[in-house]
């Protein structure tokens, strides 16, 4: 036994093994094998825990830092957002080009708005969310008022915009 932590060696045993001068010796398919053994030092056993545990902090914290810079990159821009709305609840009658082409809107009696013509392309964004939240009458237009939030409103305008921009008109 060692009396004192900083005497301590490591030693690798073998089943014949016997320590003589700092040596361990062993016997390993008929040759005598010899192992030196390495002191141990309390310091740098304590100074390894001490840069593993700060390392793994830092790593932690690294970690961290990146998922919420990930989290960030995940949010969907205006015009995505407006684009899930639109696919959810425009492109029935609208279709999938924002062509008025829709699968439903052969059932309507009243073709819905292409918005890549001169004349939706004319309309103002104010126009736009007050047809968004009001509807048509009488056109088939439903009123998404009690449906859809504000913003909600703001993300459909901006995807249209982004595939039928505003027309813009100088004096």
């Amino acid at each position: 036994m060692v009396a004192h932590p900083a005497e301590a060696t490591s030693r690798r045993r073998s089943p014949a093994g016997a320590t003589m001068n700092g040596h361990e010796k062993s016997l390993c398919g008929g040759r005598i094998t010899t192992f030196q053994t390495v002191p141990l030092r309390d310091d740098l056993v304590e100074g390894g825990l001490e840069m593993t545990t700060k390392m793994l902090i830092g790593t932690m914290f690294a970690l961290i830092l990146s998922s919420s810079g990930a989290l960030a990159e995940t949010r969907l821009s205006t015009t995505d957002l407006g684009q899930r709305i639109y696919q959810r609840n425009c492109l029935h009658c609208h279709g999938v080009r924002l062509d008025g082409k829709g699968p439903d809107a052969a059932s309507l009696s009243v073709p819905p708005a292409n918005f890549h013509t001169y004349l939706s392309r004319l309309k103002g964004d104010a126009e736009l969310e007050k047809t968004i939240k009001q509807g048509k009458r009488f056109l088939g237009m439903h009123n998404w008022e009690d449906t859809l939030t504000d913003e909600q409103v703001h993300d459909l305008i901006a995807y249209i915009r982004s595939a039928a921009p505003p027309v813009k008109v100088t004096p």
